[in-house]
């Protein structure tokens, strides 16, 4: 009986340790992504992510573009917009994932690709005026985070918020806190029940 009552407990601690520390790790996470999101005042960062489709074949296509070549990427086109057409959202974004090299078997992890390791997009908003408030996912690498969130016009975007990290360094500001909260809430548990043990003897 009291092998079965061990087993049962490493069971318990192998199972449930690590997952209320990712539990833990969750909002810390969320709270350093909140932290290193900064306001666009004045330069807009050479890899802050674009959005542009154009028409081609009457079939709409899109593609993310970093503000550093927005300017030559632009000028090949006649009929770009830094607009989402109405109607064409999910489809667009759907075709932009796959895109991504991510997507692709084997992964292709050359960073001099056209495409994106990953991209996509979400319409935050519409205005009355036709404009629209955009989040914008584009990294050339796998450990990289890089969204942008911005006003988007027909030829004009007017950028609001940016975030890029490198993504284990901010895993492991989120990972060693919540680790350290977990082992403490464990003692304290395993403290509680000792002393509870020792009343009923």
């Amino acid at each position: 009986m009291n092998n079965l009552k061990k087993l049962l407990i490493a069971v318990i601690i192998v199972f449930l340790f690590p997952l209320s520390c990712t539990q833990i790790a969750r909002p810390i996470f969320k709270l350093a992504e909140q932290n290193r999101t900064v306001e666009i005042k004045d330069k807009i960062p050479d890899m802050f992510p674009v959005l542009v489709t154009w028409k081609d074949n009457q079939k709409f296509k899109t593609t993310t573009v970093y503000y550093k070549d927005i300017e030559a990427f632009t000028k090949k086109l006649n009929n770009y917009s830094y607009l989402v057409p109405e109607g064409q959202e999910e489809s667009l974004n759907k075709a932009l994932i796959q895109q991504s090299r991510s997507q692709q078997k084997p992964y292709n992890f050359d960073w001099e690709s056209p495409n994106p390791w990953f991209a996509r997009f979400k319409v935050l908003k519409h205005f009355s005026d036709g404009s629209q408030l955009l989040e914008v996912e584009s990294t050339w690498d796998d450990d990289r985070k890089n969204i942008g969130w911005y006003k988007a016009y027909d030829r004009k975007i007017i950028p609001e918020k940016h975030l890029l990290y490198f993504g284990p360094g901010v895993a492991m500001v989120a990972f060693l806190p919540a680790l350290l909260i977990t082992i403490i809430v464990w003692a304290i548990g395993v403290f509680v029940v000792h002393l509870l043990n020792k009343r009923k003897k």
